[in-house]
């Protein structure tokens, strides 16, 4: 069994909690379809906006272009409720002008992706980005 097995059962947990942890430990394991399926889910969490928050963290966090990636194609998919805490995590990531520069140039790099989501995804966070980068 794959070390991120385990935690794609956890992801589905009752447990807001366990829910957490697992968006933050699946987010060393981006890229993965079956991964970054689940890490989509996780950003869309109907039922607590802390798994939301802190899994869109941990991708940010990772500074992977894979988990950049997921991030990317859930932004324009997010629903009003969990827009807020997308947002706050773009821009908590953006606060360091070197962590700004690196994702905007990630963002860049995934608006040729061939994913229509991750393409439309990053031309939306581009202006975003720019918006929330250090001046």
């Amino acid at each position: 069994m794959a070390a991120y097995e385990a935690w794609l059962a956890q992801a589905r947990s009752a447990l807001w909690f366990v829910r957490v942890r697992a968006g933050q430990e699946l987010s060393f394991h981006a890229g993965r379809r079956e991964v970054d399926a689940v890490l989509r889910q996780l950003l869309a969490d109907p039922a607590d906006a802390t798994v939301v928050a802190r899994t869109a963290d941990a991708l940010l966090r990772s500074r992977d272009c894979a988990a950049l990636r997921v991030f990317a194609a859930a932004w324009p998919e997010a629903q009003p409720a969990h827009a807020g805490q997308l947002g706050a995590a773009l821009a908590e990531a953006c606060r360091a002008p070197e962590d700004a520069r690196r994702l905007a140039a990630g963002v860049r790099q995934l608006m040729t992706d061939g994913d229509e989501r991750v393409r439309r995804g990053a031309a939306l966070l581009a202006d975003r980005v720019a918006a929330d980068s250090p001046r």
